[in-house]
């Protein structure tokens, strides 16, 4: 099971938000394949998320070192399942999304599918990898409409 314990070193105000992502990987019926994958990615995911907040000074080390540890897990998974692949794949993304909040900040206009991919772009990986169901879309689609999370 995935929990939620992520979730619980950072503030509530970035986190709360993300639980239905927690709640969909829990339901095992969405998980095609390689749940330890699916689960690193996601954690990988949301760990990027949460450190694109930028906590309070009283926070801060706090912060940095469970992004850093969330991240990390996501490396020591993957090499230990040898999915390099994957590793590679997921890398690409996250440095595809940096270049893609970079002309965001130029431009400040998104389309809906481009924000859903700057901020979920890894677990969108794995519904089009078919690690995970495309329920997923219902998930995303939900957070990004209540508005609660901007990333």
């Amino acid at each position: 099971m995935f929990n939620m314990d992520i979730l619980s070193h950072f503030n509530d105000e970035y986190t709360k938000p993300l639980e239905p992502i927690i709640t969909y990987v829990n339901n095992e019926t969405h998980i095609l394949k390689d749940y330890e994958i699916v689960k690193a990615v996601v954690t990988f995911n949301l760990a990027l998320l949460l450190l694109d907040n930028e906590p309070d000074k009283t926070d801060m080390e706090n912060h940095v070192l469970y992004g850093d540890l969330y991240l990390s897990m996501f490396y020591i998974t993957l090499s230990k399942y040898e999915a390099y692949d994957i590793l590679t794949d997921v890398l690409d993304i996250s440095k595809e999304i940096i270049n893609l909040k970079s002309l965001y900040l130029k431009d400040k206009q998104l389309k809906s599918i481009e924000k859903t991919y700057i901020l979920f772009g890894p677990i969108l990986y794995l519904r089009d990898r078919f690690f995970i169901d495309q329920d997923i879309d219902q998930v995303l689609e939900l957070i990004m409409q209540n508005g609660d999370f901007n990333g």
